[in-house]
């Protein structure tokens, strides 16, 4: 699944994804150690799906103030399927 962190013009946080959702999207974790977000789905074993991307500086102010995060499916560049979850912030912020 390949998937982009964009900040929108309104300075929200938004995960593109060129794939569909394997289930209900729950909530987004956000590690501060290691600078990792997870999405949590309702089919989930508990692990979750680790996006390994790796965030720039400049884009962590957006992800400290964000209790928030929105994830959208794109389709031949149309939506088609989105979810506003929490963005829960764990470990040490760095």
């Amino acid at each position: 699944m390949g998937m982009d962190l964009i900040i929108s013009a309104e300075k929200e946080l938004i995960l593109a994804s060129n794939e569909p959702f394997p289930a209900e999207l729950l909530r987004v974790e956000f590690y501060n150690d290691t600078r990792l977000f997870v999405m949590i789905f309702d089919e989930d074993d508990g692990d979750g799906m680790l996006l390994d991307r790796e965030i720039p500086d400049n884009i962590m102010p957006y992800i400290k103030n964000a209790a928030t995060i929105t994830a959208i499916y794109y389709k031949d560049g149309e939506p088609e399927e989105g979810y506003r979850v929490p963005l829960i912030q764990l470990g040490v912020n760095i």
